[in-house]
C-alpha cells in the first residue's frame, strides 16, 4: 500500500482544535482531517498517511491513518494565501498531542532516505521499505503508550490480506476513554 508523509509547521498553523480532535478520536473512535498534501496530486483512497510534526520543537510522528478521498484542489488553507492547493481527506486511526505525549520523534526515525525525515513537503512518498518499518515502529510505540489505533472491522480484514470475498467472523471491542 502507498504510504505519504503528510507535515504540520506548527509555526505556520497554530492548531487550536488539536486538543479536541484528540479527544474526538479517542472519545468517538473516528477523527476525519483534511490536510494539505503539497504538491503530490496521486494520494488515492486507502492509502496509508503518516503525520510529522516540523520543527526544532519536538519534531516527530504524531499520528497515522487512511485516505478517504485522494488528492483534490481546494482554496488554500491559509486565507493570506490566494489560490488553492491540494488536498487528501484522511481518517485518523492514531493522533498523539505533541506537548502531552511522547510522539515517536525525529531521533527515533533513523531509517529510509534521512532526507526523508527533513522533507519541509506534505505529501512525500514513503519508499515501501522505510514506509513498512515506520508502521512496525509506530504500531510498537502506540503499543508502550497503550494506545491502540483506532481500526475499522473491514480495515482488521483487508490488513490480514484475506482475499475478495473470503468470509470471516471477527469481533471488535470499543474502549472508550473516562472523562477527565
Amino acid at each position: 500500500m502507498p504510504s505519504y508523509l503528510l507535515t504540520w509547521k506548527p509555526k505556520r498553523w497554530d492548531w487550536i482544535s488539536l486538543e479536541d480532535e484528540i479527544r474526538e478520536l479517542r472519545t468517538e473512535g473516528r477523527l476525519r482531517l483534511r490536510w494539505s498534501a503539497g504538491v503530490n496530486r496521486h494520494i488515492n483512497k486507502g492509502d496509508r498517511v503518516f503525520l510529522f510534526r516540523q520543527g526544532l520543537d519536538r519534531p516527530g510522528i504524531i499520528g497515522a491513518g487512511h485516505v478517504l478521498k485522494g488528492s483534490y484542489v481546494a482554496r488554500h488553507w491559509d486565507p493570506r494565501r490566494h489560490g488553492s492547493t491540494i488536498f487528501v481527506d484522511v481518517r485518523m486511526d492514531s493522533l498523539l498531542h505533541p506537548e502531552q505525549d511522547h510522539i515517536l520523534s525525529r531521533d527515533d526515525l533513523n531509517f529510509g532516505p534521512p532526507r526523508l525525515w527533513i522533507s519541509q513537503s506534505s505529501g512525500v512518498t514513503i519508499p515501501n521499505e522505510a514506509a513498512l518499518e515506520l508502521e512496525r515502529r509506530w504500531s510498537s510505540h502506540l503499543k508502550r503508550l497503550k494506545r491502540a489505533p483506532m481500526l475499522l472491522a473491514q480495515e482488521l480484514l483487508d490488513a490480514r490480506g484475506l482475499p475478495e470475498g473470503a468470509k470471516e467472523r471477527i469481533s471488535v471491542k470499543s474502549v472508550r476513554a473516562r472523562q477527565a
